[in-house]
């Protein structure tokens, strides 16, 4: 079925792909001259608003967000630009979050991990502060029954806490000979785990069938969406017409890994709750290929650079926000007024600001500063703190949105794509703790800007080892100039959010509300 989304509007939009005009986009840079002269041919009030929308967004759902904010926009005084940069196939990703939460052996591999985890980090389960008890596997798997099926409404062991003076102890030692065997004779004794693992091996693929998996990455069985890197670990890839040999040794010493990674964390102060923590492990050591960082996320990131790439381009290709600062550059160089420039950004898209604040800097007359706006921002902690000390002079008013740590627990990352039963199982917290969690390079818990964790845990984010985190939340502590505003908040003009999940930021009334009130009224109370 045809697009029946209306076109762009050339006078309000850039159109990108991979950061570059092309044959496909529905700009080009030729359109950004015309987009300047309706500007300076009657500069409103509030001067320009640039908007950067968030990743995982298509081409439809961006000209969506063009067109409904461009309306509340023009409302504040001010005229409004869109970076439209189809940041990444969302149907591609919601397949595989989709296949793999169905998958037998991914719920398996979820119950045995966190009944592990439970007895290694000798808590009671679901009593906290109490003594230890030994771990019920009947209990675990019922709860977890319950969760898989959609029936329980409460997130299993949501309440887990570490006992008081577990920090430190040595709980999370390194999985061992002995604790492999442990393990080992477990899985053994366990028929529905065995039943899943066979399940899998009777689905390999013979050697040069790999199949690619429809959400990206290779396929190695028909029944799982293992990586097939780590299928290899545990099962020997078959002959034409044989059944796999599967190493239940092999198996435990990967799941002892994993759980080691949890407990650790859980004594770091370093995990995501149990259950999200427990996932996230799994992912990381059973599904790298398919959710990690070389299906989209650094290639989004990628897209945020290249738009002001300065090596010369071919006509037609060229690097879309390197030409509207170059473009603007030579308006003011000509004697045209200086406007004033609100950047917003929802969640990658502020990554797109950092970017455009370091190109900025070297195309634009001292003197000219931009107000910023964030919305759930995904950049980390480092990128935002470098460009903000490298470039003072450039950053005007600062307001950051984002929600309150217990709210962003509760928004299931995959719900706008899955129904809520699948994106609960497969991840329970936003998209911000999945690529804290997941995403960012090698580290786990990586700090992320729209996440108030990093805000509020100061006696683990604090420096000499998070400096950047150290001197963010300071500076953020200069209210009104610069506040970040934690919804669900009702504190006024401009610092109003109801937004619940992530993706709500830029379609919530309070906060797109908020934002109206920063672009037409300031900053100030």
């Amino acid at each position: 079925m045809p697009d029946s989304t209306p076109a762009l509007d050339p006078l309000h939009a850039i159109h990108l792909e991979n950061g570059h005009f092309s044959a496909k986009t529905e700009t080009r840079a030729a359109d950004i001259d015309k987009l300047l002269d309706a500007y300076f041919a009657s500069p409103p009030p509030a001067g320009l608003a640039i908007h950067f929308h968030g990743g995982l967004v298509s081409l439809k759902s961006g000209k969506g967000i063009a067109a409904e904010l461009g309306t509340k926009y023009q409302e504040a005084g001010a005229y409004p630009v869109f970076f439209v940069w189809e940041s990444g196939a969302l149907e591609t990703i919601v397949n595989n979050w989709g296949d793999i939460a169905r998958e037998p052996i991914f719920r398996e591999l979820v119950r045995k991990v966190l009944e592990f985890a439970l007895g290694k980090l000798g808590e009671a389960v679901g009593a906290k502060g109490a003594a230890p008890a030994p771990v019920d596997p009947a209990q675990v798997a019922q709860r977890l029954e319950a969760w898989f099926a959609g029936t329980a409404t409460a997130l299993p062991y949501g309440d887990y806490a570490l006992r008081s003076g577990m920090a430190g102890t040595k709980a999370a030692a390194m999985p061992d000979y002995m604790y492999e065997m442990e393990i080992q004779a477990n899985l053994e004794a366990d028929p529905n785990f065995k039943d899943a693992l066979d399940a899998v091996s009777n689905g390999l693929l013979p050697p040069g069938l790999h199949q690619a998996g429809k959400g990206g990455g290779t396929r190695a069985a028909t029944t799982t969406l293992m990586d097939p890197a780590a299928l290899a670990e545990v099962v020997d890839t078959p002959a034409a017409g044989q059944k796999g040999l599967i190493s239940m040794a092999k198996m435990a010493w990967r799941l002892a890994e994993a759980v080691y990674r949890v407990a650790k964390r859980f004594l770091d102060g370093r995990d995501h709750g149990l259950y999200g923590t427990v996932v996230e492990e799994v992912l990381r050591g059973f599904y790298g290929d398919k959710l990690g960082q070389a299906v989209f996320w650094n290639q989004m990131k990628k897209d945020t650079v290249d738009a002001f790439d300065k090596t010369p381009a071919q006509p037609g290709h060229e690097a879309g926000g390197l030409a509207l600062l170059e473009r603007l550059a030579m308006r003011l160089a000509a004697g045209a007024p200086v406007p004033r420039i609100t950047l917003t950004g929802h969640s990658t898209g502020a990554v797109y600001i950092c970017h455009f604040i370091e190109r900025a800097n070297e195309l634009l007359p001292a003197g000219i500063r931009f107000d910023i706006v964030l919305l759930a921002p995904a950049v980390d902690f480092k990128l935002f703190s470098k460009t903000m000390q490298a470039y003072p002079d450039r950053v005007g008013n600062v307001r950051l949105f984002g929600m309150q740590d217990e709210v962003e627990r509760a928004d299931a990352m995959a719900q706008g794509g899955l129904p809520i039963v699948l994106a609960r199982i497969l991840y329970p917290h936003s998209l911000l703790y999945f690529v804290s969690g997941l995403l960012e390079s090698t580290e786990v818990d990586k700090p992320i800007l729209g996440m108030q964790r990093f805000f509020n845990q100061t006696a683990v984010f604090s420096a000499p080892d998070y400096p950047e985190v150290d001197w963010t939340r300071a500076w953020f502590a200069q209210a009104p100039t610069r506040e970040a505003i934690w919804s669900i908040a009702a504190l006024g003009p401009g610092r109003n959010s109801t937004s619940r999940l992530h993706g709500d930021f830029d379609n919530d009334p309070p906060t797109v509300a908020s934002v109206q009130h920063l672009i037409s009224h300031g900053y100030a109370p």
